[in-house]
């Protein structure tokens, strides 16, 4: 055997090496997988999942104390493209969350909802957002509820199927 041949051979050797101990490794991470990082929710994120559960919740609380808000309303059977009623979804979804933050759960900093409702026509996104102290003021009645919409930032994203 020449040397040319032994170097080709340990050359192989080492290649099958490799593969074997990459096979193995892929072996080893399927029978112990990596834990999924799961933040524990507070009891008062449980409670706001449990009193908005039938709307398909999904919450967030960034660095800055801001919620995040998302829900869904169930498809409706009206294809006229009137968003008012809606729109007026965000009232209930509001008039909860305020009696929700009290001494138990203190407001948060900021509070965005986010709202989509699906019909015939599409999607429509109804964007809110409340800064915490209004939220609080509005609950205790020191805001009515026109200086509380003119406080509050809005904005409907329509998306229709292409």
């Amino acid at each position: 055997m020449t040397k040319r041949q032994k170097f080709i051979l340990i050359l192989l050797a080492l290649l099958d090496v490799a593969v074997i101990v990459m096979l193995g490794s892929l072996i080893y991470l399927e029978l112990h997988p990596r834990p999924v990082l799961r933040a524990d929710l507070s009891p008062c994120a449980q409670q706001l999942l449990a009193e908005f559960g039938a709307m398909d919740p999904q919450i967030a609380w960034d660095a800055t104390n801001a919620l995040h808000l998302a829900l869904t309303l169930p498809i409706s059977d009206k294809a006229s493209g009137d968003v008012a009623p809606s729109a007026q979804a965000l009232w209930p979804i509001l008039d909860a969350l305020a009696e929700h933050f009290s001494a138990d759960c203190p407001a948060p900093r900021q509070v965005t909802i986010r709202l989509a409702v699906r019909d015939a026509s599409g999607v429509t996104h109804h964007v809110a957002q409340i800064d915490g102290a209004t939220l609080t003021a509005w609950r205790e009645g020191d805001l009515s509820d026109a200086n509380f919409a003119a406080q509050a930032r809005y904005r409907r994203i329509m998306l229709t199927p292409q």
